[in-house]
């Protein structure tokens, strides 16, 4: 019961994924809930097109751009994702996640890119949210002089997010200390170090 809404749909699906993609798979790439319509539309990138999929509804907005990097991999960049506290949609996050991944798997994309927002006093999560769901990234320099001595001499010349994860009170100080993950990316390869932290 998911509407997508596109000229010549198919061709341009297929022109991206390289096989055809029904309509429940890019669905669950856009995280749509049953009811939705999802808006495809063609976007301009510096290094070529982008296949963009988006959905509104009461209290999420969200958006996701589809490219071939420059080793011909396919890659999907979640631009926004928002859910509101109001919204009734609230308290899924991690369920619209996993059909996601699954999704990606299945259509053959390499691996998912965001920018994880946030901090301890703001009112988006990313920078927390998305690593403990599987996402890496590098810290900035400021954020890692914010963290714990401890943390920082265990870390070294590390400034993965996951490396901090994995230290005793890494989550806990990244909570508190994190702010914005830049390139924060989601390996969706077999046995990748992404797949294993979503399946822990």
């Amino acid at each position: 019961n998911i509407g997508i809404t596109a000229t010549n749909k198919k061709s341009v699906v297929k022109s991206f994924f390289g096989k055809t993609v029904d309509d429940s798979t890019l669905a669950a790439i856009a995280n749509a809930v049953d009811g939705a319509t999802v808006r495809m539309s063609l976007k301009q990138r510096l290094s070529g097109k982008s296949l963009y999929l988006s959905w509104f509804d009461e209290g999420v907005d969200a958006g996701r751009s589809i490219f071939r990097d420059e080793d011909g991999k396919l890659v999907v960049h979640n631009d926004i994702f928002i859910i509101e506290n109001s919204s009734k949609h609230k308290g899924k996050g991690v369920e619209f996640f996993l059909n996601q991944v699954q999704a990606l798997r299945d259509a053959g994309v390499d691996r998912i890119e965001t920018h994880a927002a946030g901090d301890a006093k703001d009112e988006f999560n990313g920078y927390y949210t998305w690593p403990r769901m599987g996402y890496d990234g590098m810290m900035t320099d400021e954020a890692f002089d914010r963290l714990p001595s401890s943390c920082r001499e265990s870390l070294g010349k590390s400034r993965s997010v996951l490396d901090l994860f994995e230290l005793p009170g890494g989550k806990e100080a990244w909570k508190e200390h994190g702010s914005d993950i830049y390139d924060a990316t989601f390996d969706l390869n077999d046995d990748s170090r992404s797949m294993k932290v979503l399946a822990a």
